[in-house]
């Protein structure tokens, strides 16, 4: 076997960079996220937090949407509904139009929340109980249904991931040169 031969063996898909690289994309950008999403819980009423205050909305961005956040004081406490980084945050919006939230901002508000785990070393207030007045904007069962089918979903994500990822990778080995001329022959040395 020629050296050529030898650097080409070498040369398998386990070595080549963009191997790593999805195999990263796909362990912290989708099974991570998931596993997190999966194992969401809201805690009972008695164990949530309870903050009262002034409701405003603190805009994220325009494709994050807008955080509930309660005013008592100079102290401003944002919450969301998001179940992940980078989700949106706004926590009605199916509920009710833009224009509709704005009429609720400066009114006196409760909001019952946990801190909940979205990543590594990584927690985000979440709202999930939301009463302005003697209104209930959100309840709490809401959230829970929420949060429970978004948990079934997930390892369903996480597996049409790892799917896409087997075939890509099978697909990568099948077209790498090294592997194709050890299938069918090398022409080169015939």
């Amino acid at each position: 076997m020629n050296q050529t031969n030898k650097k080409n063996k070498k040369k398998g898909l386990l070595v080549q960079p963009a191997t790593w690289f999805v195999t990263a994309i796909l362990v912290f950008g989708t099974l991570i996220p998931n596993y997190y999403l999966w194992s969401a819980r809201v805690p009972a009423h008695e164990n949530l937090s309870r903050t009262q205050g002034i409701l405003v909305h603190e805009k994220v961005s325009n494709r994050k949407g807008w955080k509930v956040g309660l005013a008592s004081g100079d102290d401003l406490m944002s919450f969301t509904c998001s179940d992940r980084i980078g989700q949106r945050h706004t926590c009605y919006a199916d509920r009710m139009k833009l224009s509709d939230h704005e009429e609720l901002e400066g009114r006196f508000a409760t909001v019952w929340w946990f801190e909940e785990p979205i990543y590594f070393f990584t927690t985000q207030k979440r709202l999930v109980q939301l009463d302005i007045g003697d209104t209930n904007l959100i309840s709490q069962q809401d959230t829970v249904n929420t949060v429970t089918r978004r948990a079934e979903r997930a390892p369903w994500w996480a597996a049409g991931a790892l799917l896409l990822f087997c075939t890509l990778m099978a697909l990568c080995a099948w077209l790498l040169p090294s592997n194709r001329a050890e299938s069918y022959g090398n022409c080169a040395e015939k």
